[in-house]
């Protein structure tokens, strides 16, 4: 069942025996189907709007139609939300005779939630429901008591009555929880040992009167919400709610959180408390006591910010690696006591005493060492890339004894450098070369210098140093772990911004990749790593040196040969061309012909442009054959130029393409 209005109680009850008639054979005719209709919570009971329980899908109900055994019914389609449903026969316990205690005065008797093994019988003008199990564990619904936690029964006022009109067998405790903690459970039990879950006997009425609730007295004491992966309170407040028997919680009752670390809250109301049937006791709201806790790392300290929620303050202390064990094991064998550590941590620039929702923030060299006989000087012995712990034990008002249990610790670690600038990555212009590429950042009003170093990578492994990787916090690389045995640095201008050219001056080669870590440094001294992917290409382009077609290829079909004509530029001292059925031809096979140009492995053809009567008017000419590529039809025809000039440096390469038809030689 689905309960619009939830909240939260705690209950006790008292088990009270009874004598049940004998079993008898009792013939009943079992009826199709059934009308439900719930009981609203009393209003007076509840500061809750829309205090009513409506029907859920797979809702299912226990009918005992003049039977001491119970038909199984279930929830039709369409009456989901609503608070009058139509229960459908699901399974029957037999023909037209079942085995049961006799009712003396037959009638439909009804109870939610369906479990096996229920039993029911008249006695006394009344209706007894045995065998019912109120869970010791119910799980967390929004705004609502656990489906199928809230018990129900119903009486007809005759056999041929279809109309189950349910009433509430018990209350509800909704307790209003503010803050930001994420809570796996919360768990309430009675401070006197109020019975709360387990065997039970449900005794009901028809008419007005109230069906009541008695307890076995061996059950479980204490009723735990499950919130499954949990539940994150809101700043706004989060409704828990608990689905109890009427029970007078005469010393008051616990209430145990358990938050997603599985460290504990305990929340106690020592004022007699008391769940009614059918109402809500509502609690106050309380806030969850949350404790906050980040850092930023450089060389030498560590900054932290610790956020309090529902805590006065905080006592601090700082450790260094391993001594927390130490502490420890100095206070199992009695050499000092918690308080002696307590009272060392007061000595220090902590506690710090906030208000709700205020944030700490301070350097770790603020929290000093307690107590006396660690003698440190906190500003010579924290060391870069070292792991501390920081204990922190939150201030709960009123509270005066702390134990060990109460120590929130948390580690902290240095950097190799002072990162923790959080700079972003200036806007980069990458122009890629044959042995260098030239990295144009963009001004920065916030970086100052920057450091950068160049690694080489093959087969998707950084080389030297495979270990190397791009996370930050990162040791900037060693002298044994980087191609060149210099770390680069320059001033940042916060207009012109910064150039790298990654050269053969860093070792670098053609055609190869690099990772480029580049640290950018601020005005305090702070910086940000950054890792970027660079290569070099395997041609020696001059992006300056352009060649161009003179209008279209043209085909001669008697010579089958073809005849173009290139501008060239002044530059250029060579010029190179090939061509071949371009169904055969990709960008990868032209690359690799480019640089077989660059390594003299050439099978292009050549014209040498040095030569004055090779250019004409800054052309050239040439004719080449087609041969016997199309003998067997069509084909189309790529010519592919590249100039070269006096460094070496090629060209990009240009394309023209041309169909050319069956070649039929002439007789």
């Amino acid at each position: 069942m689905k309960k619009v209005l939830m909240s939260l109680a705690a209950v006790a009850a008292v088990f009270a025996g009874c004598q049940k008639p004998e079993l008898e054979v009792a013939p009943v005719e079992v009826m199709d189907s059934f009308t439900a209709t719930v009981e609203n919570f009393d209003a007076t009971k509840t500061a809750m709007d829309g205090n009513h329980v409506v029907w859920s899908s797979g809702d299912q109900l226990a009918i005992f139609q003049g039977a001491g055994v119970a038909d199984l019914y279930e929830l039709a389609n369409g009456y989901e939300g609503l608070a009058s449903g139509a229960f459908t026969l699901k399974a029957g316990m037999g023909d037209d005779f079942y085995g049961g205690m006799e009712m003396t005065d037959p009638r439909n008797v009804a109870f939610y939630p369906y479990a096996e093994g229920l039993a029911a019988y008249s006695e006394d003008e009344a209706w007894v429901v045995s065998n019912v199990t109120l869970p010791a564990t119910q799980v967390y619904a929004e705004n609502s008591f656990a489906n199928g936690a809230f018990a129900m029964v119903a009486v007809t006022e005759s056999l041929e009555d279809h109309v189950l009109r349910f009433k509430n067998v018990l209350g509800a405790v909704k307790l209003q929880f503010k803050g930001s903690s994420v809570v796996k459970s919360v768990a309430l039990k009675g401070n006197n040992n109020e019975v709360l879950a387990g065997a039970a006997t449900v005794t009901a009425h028809d008419g007005f009167e109230t069906p009541s609730v008695v307890m076995a007295e061996d059950g479980a004491t204490e009723v735990v919400l499950d919130c499954g992966e949990g539940v994150q309170v809101s700043k706004e407040g989060t409704n828990f709610v608990f689905a109890l028997p009427p029970v007078k919680f005469e010393k008051g009752f616990t209430v145990t959180v358990t938050y997603a670390d599985e460290s504990t809250y305990t929340v106690e109301a020592t004022t007699a408390n008391e769940v009614l049937r059918s109402g809500v006791l509502v609690m106050p709201e309380v806030t969850l006591p949350s404790l906050t806790f980040s850092s930023v790392s450089s060389m030498t300290d560590v900054e932290l910010n610790v956020a309090l929620e529902g805590y006065t303050g905080f006592y601090g202390m700082f450790l260094m690696p391993g001594m927390w064990e130490n502490v420890k094991m100095y206070i199992e064998y009695g050499y000092f006591g918690f308080s002696d550590i307590l009272a060392g941590m007061m000595g220090s620039e902590l506690p710090c005493y906030l208000y709700e929702g205020q944030t700490y923030t301070g350097k770790l060299t603020e929290l000093g060492i307690a107590p006396e006989y660690f003698e440190y000087d906190m500003y010579n012995w924290i060391q870069p890339n070292t792991t501390y712990t920081v204990g922190i034990v939150p201030v709960v008002e009123g509270k005066v004894e702390y134990t060990i249990e109460d120590v929130k610790l948390f580690e902290v670690s240095t950097n190799s450098f002072s990162y923790g600038a959080n700079l972003a990555l200036p806007e980069v212009t990458v122009e890629e070369g044959y042995n260098e590429t030239l990295l144009t950042f963009a001004g920065s009003e916030e970086v100052t210098y920057v450091k950068y170093e160049i690694f080489k990578v093959e087969n998707g492994e950084v080389l030297p140093n495979t270990d190397w990787t791009t996370g930050e916090p990162i040791e900037f690389p060693t002298e044994d772990n980087y191609i060149d045995a210099v770390t680069y640095e320059a001033e940042y201008d916060a207009e012109t911004g910064f150039q790298i050219y990654v050269s053969n001056d860093y070792g670098v080669e053609p055609g190869a990749e690099y990772k480029l870590c580049v640290m950018l440094v601020n005005a305090e001294g702070k910086t940000s790593l950054h890792v970027m992917d660079v290569k070099t290409l395997p041609i020696p382009y001059n992006n300056d040196l352009q060649v161009s077609f003179v209008g279209a290829l043209e085909y001669d079909d008697l010579t089958n040969s073809v005849d173009a004509v290139v501008n060239v530029p002044a530059e250029a001292v060579k010029l190179y061309y090939t061509f071949m059925n371009t169904r055969y031809w990709d960008a990868k096979q032209i690359s690799s012909a480019v640089v077989s140009i660059v390594d003299g492995s050439t099978g292009w053809e050549f014209v040498d442009l040095t030569d004055a009567t090779q250019v004409v008017d800054g052309q050239v000419s040439f004719n080449f054959e087609v041969g016997t590529m199309n003998k067997y039809g069509a084909a189309k025809v790529g010519v592919h130029v590249v100039a070269v000039d006096a460094n070496g440096k090629v060209s990009q390469y240009v394309t023209s393409e041309l169909t050319v038809d069956k070649y039929v030689p002439a007789e």
